[in-house]
């Protein structure tokens, strides 16, 4: 492997050095090898390979080969800033004007241990920037990583209210109006080859019009123009399926 590290790969095997099999159980063994490596989405190629050793005490050991995949992902971002594309066609009149452009980079092993740099920009009727990066090993002997992320989006039209069950949207020709900021810090705790555990704190600092604010007091309630929270997330994953995307076990 040129770019993944080994030892990440082998935190990532349910199996460990000194660990017993039945002999009957080695095709097993091979299988949930493949499985595991498969999961991590690092590799486009694995072949596992077992040789035992009858000399002194049986022993098997795994040769596992592989070809990495490819990490870096650029790509270019052209979307509609409405709900839809009957929205836009219809109500909007196709209008070029209502297009986000922009660039995305998203690099998912940035060190060799799965660590996932995302990094978003567009401009046009939306203005998005976002930047998220995920490290899942601190380092090689333990089982926390860290996270963390930065968004931060301006809208020059946003909906304040319903009428005739449909979402009521205003704007103030081309002045941006609700601007929406989220800081948030991760923390990952792997229990054990299926079980994963994750901590979340989510900061928002949004910002509305304050002509607006006034117009429409329900929007932040008491026609507060600022807001602010945070919001804490616990979440427990037990994951044992063979293909996370076309799983048939």
């Amino acid at each position: 492997m040129e770019k993944t590290r080994s030892w990440y790969v082998e935190r990532e095997l349910r199996y460990a050095p000194g660990d017993t099999l039945m002999l009957n159980g080695l095709k097993e063994a091979v299988i949930n090898l493949e499985t595991d490596l498969r999961r991590t989405h690092l590799f486009t190629r694995f072949e596992v390979k077992p040789l035992i050793d009858y000399d002194s005490v049986a022993t098997v050991r795994f040769f596992i080969d592989v070809d990495e995949n490819w990490y870096f992902y650029p790509s270019l971002i052209a979307e509609l800033a409405d709900r839809n594309f009957n929205v836009w066609w219809k109500e909007h009149r196709r209008s070029l004007e209502r297009i986000n452009l922009g660039f995305s980079l998203n690099h998912i092993n940035l060190t060799g241990i799965q660590d996932d740099l995302r990094l978003n920009y567009h401009f046009g009727y939306t203005n998005r920037f976002a930047l998220r990066y995920q490290r899942p090993a601190v380092s090689r002997n333990t089982a926390f990583g860290i996270g963390g992320a930065y968004y931060y989006t301006e809208y020059k039209e946003t909906a304040v209210t319903t009428s005739g069950n449909k979402l009521v949207f205003v704007k103030d020709q081309s002045n941006i109006l609700y601007i929406k900021r989220e800081v948030s810090a991760l923390a990952y705790y792997k229990f054990d080859k299926f079980w994963n555990f994750q901590l979340s704190l989510h900061h928002f600092n949004n910002t509305f019009s304050s002509e607006m604010a006034a117009t429409y007091p329900d929007f932040f309630l008491r026609g507060d123009s600022r807001q602010k929270y945070v919001q804490g997330l616990l979440t427990a994953n037990y994951a044992s399926i063979d293909h996370s995307i076309r799983p048939s076990r």
